[in-house]
């Protein structure tokens, strides 16, 4: 399932889980403050995931 910025934005404000784990990745991974422009998968962060 695809995402949109704003989808995904939305998503991560309301899942305090969710804005943790992302704010994990940038400060790991020394990404930009601002989201990705293309649309993202939910598949894409779960291999993120299980990569670790």
């Amino acid at each position: 399932m695809k995402y949109l910025k704003s989808q995904m934005q939305q998503l991560i404000k309301e899942n305090k889980e969710l804005h943790t784990r992302f704010k994990e990745l940038k400060a790991e991974h020394g990404l930009e403050k601002t989201m990705p422009s293309r649309p993202c998968t939910i598949q894409k962060l779960r291999m993120e995931e299980s990569i670790r």
